[in-house]
């Protein structure tokens, strides 16, 4: 549907835009928790969209829709265009990826005489960033090393959020004045759902 709202609207007012789907995507999902089936919907819309040219996407971290909104969901999200980004990246490759010269078939050279591992070579190491991203969120391991920490996703993105809040600092501060109203408002509004319990 996005797709085609995005190819109709600018037909219709004979513009071009140059993109394929409209600049925002929204990463939207049924669930209401943070699982399987928001991971599957979400990523679903992103890879459609990105592959079709979109390259905004919003929504991160909405749940139920838009009912909820979770925090350890959005960095989750996050990590989930960023995969994308990389992804897509792919199809135009960094430098270090294809550039054959002398520096690289003296790689191939003493790996296959078995001198040197591809993963160790110094060659590797200084380009290993543009060949292969490495995200901080998204660990692939063996089983045997993950047994030790068995985190998981959701856990690096939660400690990962709970982090970000306690670092914040925030750049805006309301008066004192505006301040204590604003208590007051959230003092009557919490007593008043309370009520309704």
């Amino acid at each position: 549907m996005a797709f085609l709202h995005a190819r109709i609207t600018p037909a219709l007012a004979r513009v071009s835009t140059g993109w394929y789907v409209r600049p925002g995507t929204l990463l939207e999902t049924s669930s209401s928790a943070i699982d399987e089936q928001a991971a599957l919907e979400k990523m679903a819309v992103a890879l459609m969209a990105a592959v079709q040219g979109a390259r905004d996407f919003s929504g991160l971290g909405s749940l139920c829709v838009d009912d909820l909104f979770s925090g350890v969901q959005f960095v989750i999200d996050v990590e989930m265009v960023s995969y994308l980004r990389e992804m897509i990246e792919a199809f135009n490759p960094h430098p270090d990826l294809l550039s054959i010269d002398d520096s690289l078939y003296d790689l191939l050279r003493e790996v296959c005489l078995g001198k040197e591992a591809f993963i160790s070579h110094i060659h590797t190491a200084s380009k290993f960033r543009h060949i292969m991203p490495s995200s901080n969120r998204l660990v692939r391991e063996k089983l045997r090393s993950w047994m030790q920490h068995r985190m998981t996703l959701k856990d690096r993105a939660g400690e990962e959020c709970r982090q970000r809040i306690r670092d914040f600092q925030p750049q805006f501060h309301l008066d004192d004045d505006r301040h204590r109203a604003l208590d007051e408002i959230y003092a009557r509004a919490k007593k008043a759902l309370l009520n309704l319990a």
